[in-house]
């Protein structure tokens, strides 16, 4: 079933609720990055998360709001990869002081990046990337 199917069996199981009023979320996703396994030399995936959403009546100002909260999200992917890198420095110093290769740590998955975008229905590109391998 996908997502408009799910939001209309909602509404058809609470008739007395208020609907949707027309408009367009601007909304701030998480791209979280795992690591599946050494299975087949290793595999990566993500999970996509609402972070954040805010409802406007035109898209003409969701598309305004856009534009500053893609700053916003390239901010936050700039800081999500520095924190990874210092993680990554801070790992291979710690290896480095004990004398052990980097086989000795578990593989790591990634910085976490951000993104906007505009939509409907808030969290509708949410999402559980796949935890085993396929």
């Amino acid at each position: 079933m996908n997502m408009f199917d799910v939001v209309e069996a909602f509404y058809n199981a609470n008739p007395e609720a208020e609907k949707d009023r027309e408009g367009w979320h601007c909304t701030l996703y998480q791209r979280v990055s795992y690591y599946g396994g050494p299975e087949e030399g290793g595999w990566w995936d993500s999970d996509t998360v609402l972070e954040a959403s805010q409802w406007y009546p035109t898209r003409q100002l969701a598309e305004r709001a856009l534009r500053v909260v893609e700053d916003v999200a390239k901010g936050l992917s700039k800081d999500a990869q520095r924190q990874h890198d210092g993680q990554c420095a801070t790992e291979c110093e710690w290896l480095d002081d004990r004398g052990l290769d980097a086989d000795y740590l578990p593989e790591v998955a990634g910085a976490d990046d951000y993104y906007a975008t505009l939509e409907r229905y808030a969290g509708s590109r949410t999402n559980q990337g796949v935890r085993h391998y396929e």
